[in-house]
């Protein structure tokens, strides 16, 4: 207060005092965003004593949202270009999602997810990514040049932030994470979106690359079937001949096999 009025009497016009409101305002942004991490902490910590939440039934991201921080190169990339890593991550999403068709997990149920489809409604989603984000980096550089496209680029940044999200909520239904929220998600990718964009990348990774194995594993597994199917019918139709006694149309060394008491071999 002692400052601001000094400010005030020196500077008749106000400047000083405009510059020093606009750094209050800067230095308390980060202390909000801890409050409302604490907030929800504190909310979920309440529900945990009431019974109304069971940490150990909740499903969990592989990676905590701050851990991915060990990360360095890539958390650049994504503070620079966060949109790369979202189509990086749908990819694989979509790769994973193909492999499961008409396949069956432990449980009998099979999943295949619709909104990961490898369709041309992807490209749309890549195209969201990259647009929203592009324009909003371009509207704040306008700024410099042209006051009033800073309004542009934070309109342009929220519809990004609610498409971000949106797809974050798709991940977790996929995966059936429960263990966060949506305001939780909105605050991620509000205040630290690098760090969102590397924790949905690495969620998608083990599993995409898994993928791809599991399912030559299945069709080598279905050709072994088929080819002792096929061994186990002719082993079946050579013991008919024989025991008809039309040894004429078995091969010899099969005849002499049997005669022998070796019998047939698949």
């Amino acid at each position: 207060g002692a400052v601001a009025s000094v400010l005030l009497g020196v500077d008749e016009e106000g400047g000083s005092l405009r510059a020093l409101q606009t750094a209050s305002l800067v230095a308390a942004l980060p202390f909000c965003v801890v409050l409302l991490f604490e907030v929800l902490a504190t909310y979920k910590t309440l529900r945990i004593h009431l019974g109304e939440l069971k940490p150990e039934e909740l499903v969990y991201w592989r990676y905590d949202i701050f851990e991915c921080g060990n990360y360095y190169t890539s958390i650049c990339i994504a503070l620079i270009c966060p949109p790369y890593y979202q189509m990086k991550t749908r990819l694989k999403l979509i790769t994973l999602n193909e492999a499961q068709l008409n396949r069956e997990d432990i449980d009998g149920v099979i999943r295949y997810v619709d909104g990961y489809a490898d369709n041309a409604f992807k490209y749309i989603w890549f195209t969201g990514y990259w647009v929203t984000w592009f324009l909003t980096i371009l509207f704040c550089a306008l700024e410099f040049a042209q006051t009033g496209f800073i309004y542009l680029g934070l309109t342009t940044y929220v519809f990004w932030i609610f498409l971000s999200v949106g797809n974050r909520n798709m991940i977790k239904s996929y995966y059936e994470i429960d263990s966060s929220n949506v305001l939780f998600d909105l605050l991620s990718w509000t205040f630290c979106c690098c760090c969102a964009a590397i924790q949905e990348d690495l969620q998608s990774d083990i599993d995409a690359n898994i993928a791809p194995a599991s399912v030559n594993d299945d069709k080598e597994t279905e050709l072994k079937l088929k080819e002792t199917i096929k061994n186990n019918d002719k082993s079946l139709e050579t013991d008919n001949l024989l025991s008809h006694g039309k040894t004429e149309a078995v091969p010899k060394y099969v005849a002499d096999e049997a005669e022998n008491g070796d019998g047939i071999k698949d």
